[in-house]
């Protein structure tokens, strides 16, 4: 992404990291949803609550790293990636 963009964001590391865990319970209970509204529609409305409540923590870790001003460089990768051509 810093090669393709020429951006880079110091809280992007941390901010992957904490919501990296959440996301292949977000899968595994996803895919429970799926295999339980071929039983019954109804069935699948448990698992969709922790999806929904695991998603929204993921988009939350987001927003908040997306809000931090001053974080993201751009003018000195490309700078320094032209200085090196």
């Amino acid at each position: 992404l810093l090669y393709f963009t020429g951006n880079f964001s110091i809280v992007s590391v941390p901010a992957n990291l904490l919501s990296l865990p959440a996301l292949p319970w977000a899968m595994l209970f996803g895919f429970f949803s799926a295999m339980l509204h071929f039983i019954h529609p109804i069935f699948s409305f448990a698992p969709l609550i922790v999806v929904y409540a695991l998603l929204r923590y993921i988009l939350f870790i987001a927003q908040v790293a997306a809000a931090v001003p001053f974080l993201s460089f751009s003018h000195l990768i490309a700078a320094s990636s032209s200085a090196c051509l």
